[in-house]
C-alpha cells in the first residue's frame, strides 16, 4: 500500500509506502497512477481519478526558429518543430560571441585604444620615451585582447558542440519506447546534477539517494535522466 503524491497542480510526483491503518494525507491518495509511454499523470479537475497528459518535458527543439526547452506538461506548442531552422546554431552562436565580446574584450580595447592616443599626444609633444611606454602598453593589451576574443570563439564552440551532442542523446533514449516511470520513493543524484530511478545503469557515478523532495532543494537546477526517466522533482 502507497501514498501517491501530487503537487498543487495535481500532477504526480512520486509515491511512498504508506503506515498501516493510516490515511492518505493531504495531496497524496491510495489510487495508483497510469503509466503509459510519452504521457505523465496528473489529477483531473474534480481530484476524482487520473488522467494522462502528454509529457514533452525536457524535449529540445525550436519555437519559432529560436531554440527552447518544454518545460511543462502537455501537448507541444504551436510552432514547435524538432528540426533546426537554416542559420539557427550559427546565429545563436554569434550571438553568443556578441555578448561575450561587449562584456569580456571590448573594454580591453578601449583601454588598447587609449594608451594609443596618449602615445601619440606624448609624440606631438617631443617626449618620446613615454610615447614608447605608452604605445609598448597599448601593444600588449592589443595582444590580451585578440587571445580574449580567440578564448571565447573556441568556448562557444565546444558548448555548442557539447550541447549538440547532449539534445542527440536525448532524443534517441525518448525515441526508444520506454514506459514513463513515475518517480520513486529515492532517486540517485550524481555530482553533474542528473537523477535517476533505481536500476538505471547510470547509478554508478559518484552521487547520493534523496528523497524525490530533497532533491530541488539540494540541487535547484537538477535534470532527470533521458534514459531511464523518472519523472519531475
Amino acid at each position: 500500500m502507497d501514498n501517491h503524491y501530487y503537487d498543487d497542480n495535481g500532477i504526480y510526483t512520486c509515491s511512498a509506502p504508506a503506515n498501516e491503518g493510516s490515511l492518505p494525507p493531504a495531496g497524496a491518495v491510495r489510487e495508483s497512477p497510469p503509466s503509459r509511454p510519452g504521457y505523465w499523470p496528473k489529477r483531473t479537475a474534480a481530484n476524482d481519478g487520473w488522467e494522462l497528459v502528454e509529457d514533452h518535458r525536457g524535449e529540445r527543439g525550436w519555437l519559432a526558429g529560436v531554440p527552447a526547452v518544454v518545460r511543462e506538461l502537455g501537448p507541444l506548442p504551436e510552432g514547435w518543430s524538432s528540426t533546426p531552422p537554416p542559420q539557427a546554431n550559427e546565429d545563436a552562436c554569434r550571438d553568443k560571441r556578441q555578448a561575450a565580446f561587449i562584456e569580456q574584450t571590448d573594454p580591453i580595447r578601449d583601454q588598447a585604444l587609449t594608451y594609443w592616443a596618449e602615445a601619440q599626444g606624448w609624440r606631438l609633444a617631443g617626449d618620446e620615451a613615454k610615447s614608447q611606454i605608452a604605445l609598448d602598453k597599448c601593444t600588449r593589451l592589443l595582444t590580451d585582447y585578440v587571445t580574449a576574443k580567440e578564448a571565447i570563439r573556441a568556448a562557444i564552440r565546444k558548448e555548442a558542440a557539447e550541447e549538440s551532442v547532449q539534445a542527440d542523446a536525448g532524443g534517441e533514449s525518448e525515441k526508444g519506447g520506454d514506459v514513463v516511470n513515475p518517480a520513486p520513493a529515492s532517486l540517485y543524484l550524481t555530482a553533474s546534477g542528473t537523477y535517476h530511478a533505481p536500476g538505471c545503469r547510470y547509478t554508478a557515478g559518484a552521487g547520493e539517494w534523496l528523497q524525490p523532495s530533497a532533491v530541488r532543494s539540494r540541487r535547484p537546477t537538477a535534470k532527470a535522466c533521458g534514459l531511464c526517466r523518472p519523472g519531475a522533482v
